[in-house]
């Protein structure tokens, strides 16, 4: 599949997400292709990949820094127990260097020479969470739209949804669990037990860590 993609569109971008989870005789491939530039399909034909540009993530480190902001372990349970218990951003420095370390206990030197740039991402800011917040409410505006109800929220929800969802072990991952779990059963139920016809008004509100919805109804025509 690789290289038959590769073959069809040789000026492309590959992206390998979270490649730590590939199995090893993946990165052995893609070791010669970062050496030769080329590699040998189940056909025997030998294709190109000097003018794709190949992009890996990776989570490695992640595990040290969240041992580091909770100062507990890391395994099931621990995940588990810390869940929420800090929204403390870690040092950028500190990042890198966890980072970095855990990459090279991870892969062989000769794979890691042949790797142009790595790159360490900055953590999400608190805008940025507001911003996948927003995203999430888009989702439910949309949902209610189609079906010829309006939606209106105070700011107040974005930061509810970001003061429920975000914590710095699992990052905005928590916001779109929030919206379904919090505020769409939220508004099923609403829709659920009343009569509401088309063009009615779901007004969303959030107050002492809960989100509220009331229904302002359009008479029938």
């Amino acid at each position: 599949m690789l290289t038959g993609r590769v073959k069809d569109n040789p000026n492309t971008v590959i992206l390998l997400d979270e490649v730590e989870k590939a199995h090893p005789d993946l990165w052995n491939t893609f070791l010669r292709i970062f050496d030769e530039g080329m590699v040998t399909d189940n056909k025997g034909k030998q294709v190109s990949f000097r003018d794709a540009i190949i992009i890996m993530t990776t989570n490695l480190g992640n595990d040290k820094i969240v041992e580091m902001l909770t100062g507990k372990g890391t395994g099931f349970a621990a995940k588990i127990e810390t869940q929420l218990s800090t929204k403390e951003s870690p040092d950028r420095n500190m990042v890198e260097k966890l980072a970095k370390e855990s990459i090279k206990k991870m892969f062989r030197p000769e794979f890691l020479n042949r790797i142009d740039k790595t790159i360490v991402f900055n953590h999400l800011t608190d805008d940025d969470y507001l911003k996948i917040a927003q995203l999430e409410i888009d989702v439910v505006d949309t949902k209610l739209m189609k079906k010829g109800f309006i939606l209106n929220y105070e700011e107040a929800v974005l930061k509810g949804l970001v003061e429920k969802g975000v914590d710095t072990i699992y990052g905005a991952r928590g916001i779109a669990r929030i919206r379904r779990d919090e505020i769409e059963d939220l508004i099923a139920e609403k829709i659920m037990s009343t009569q509401i016809s088309r063009g009615s008004i779901f007004e969303l509100n959030y107050f002492n860590n809960l989100f509220t919805v009331e229904v302002i109804k359009i008479p029938k025509k």
